[in-house]
């Protein structure tokens, strides 16, 4: 019997959430403080929400689960 190591990458730049600091958290409260923001522009990203994140991984998972259990299943 062989076995088969599942490994899946999720790769994600700026993710924020409710939890801990984050960006998009704190150009809201500096905004609330300071009348103008300056940012450096030398990186570039799409802020994603961690719910979604988290949901996008469990919908991947499950999915990627599925179909590697039907391969398995047509193997035997």
């Amino acid at each position: 019997m062989k076995t088969c190591v599942k490994l899946l990458y999720y790769p994600y730049c700026v993710a924020f959430g409710n939890y801990g600091k984050n960006f998009v958290f704190t150009m809201q409260n500096l905004a609330k403080t300071h009348k103008t923001l300056t940012v450096v522009n030398d990186q570039h990203g799409r802020p994603t929400w961690t719910r979604t994140l988290a949901e996008f991984m469990t919908y991947f998972e499950l999915k990627t689960v599925s179909e590697y259990e039907l391969a398995l299943s047509l193997v035997k």
